[in-house]
């Protein structure tokens, strides 16, 4: 039979790890609300978004090798993003045509 003071031992344990369980619980749920809520969502750099442009607009314009030069223009996010404010036609053609022999040229 267990003492009085065994049983109020067992107890004391059983409270304490109740209670950190319930704290871990607690700051898991705190974490993973936080994580989620207030973590801002991804979107495109404009390097991806001028690069699916290059994709979807200039893939059976330009050969492979300048398809490629042209994606290395748009590794910088800059060119990347005066790229894609510019308004479709010549002009645009002649710079993209532009950065992509000055990354030959480099290259």
């Amino acid at each position: 039979m267990r003492s009085a003071k065994d049983r109020q031992s067992s107890y004391e344990y059983h409270e304490a790890a109740s209670r950190e369980a319930a704290s871990r619980a607690a700051w898991a749920a705190f974490a993973e609300g936080a994580s989620s809520s207030t973590r801002p969502t991804s979107s495109p750099t404009k390097s991806e978004q001028a690069i699916k442009h290059l994709n979807k607009e200039y893939s059976n314009v330009l050969d492979q090798s300048d398809m490629v030069s042209a994606m290395e223009v748009m590794e910088n996010n800059v060119k990347a993003a005066i790229f894609l404010c510019m308004e479709e036609g010549d002009t645009r053609d002649a710079w993209l045509v532009n950065q992509i022999r000055r990354v030959n040229m480099m290259g």
